[in-house]
């Protein structure tokens, strides 16, 4: 396990398995009465990272306002998978 993998499975992320092209990170939690779910996605040929959400009414209707740890952890993903260096 890689240190930025570390990273997020301490923020509560779990890593799913690759879909082809891309590596994804998911963690779930509770706000109010239902669960929320949040992914952070590598696109590997693009060299993009999206980050969405599941909440209540569907895919993007809540705002995940991300943690300096998150960025950080982002960061250091990028930097494993060698994007920084152009």
């Amino acid at each position: 396990m890689s240190k930025a993998d570390k990273m997020f499975e301490e923020l509560g992320y779990k890593i799913n398995p690759s879909y082809g092209n891309t590596i994804k990170f998911t963690k779930e939690f509770e706000v109010s009465d239902y669960i929320t779910i949040v992914n952070i996605i590598f696109y590997l040929k693009d060299k993009e990272v999206t980050v969405n959400c599941l909440g209540d009414y569907g895919w993007g209707d809540y705002e995940e306002d991300l943690t300096q740890k998150e960025h950080l952890a982002i960061h250091e993903k990028m930097k494993e998978l060698g994007w920084l260096d152009d």
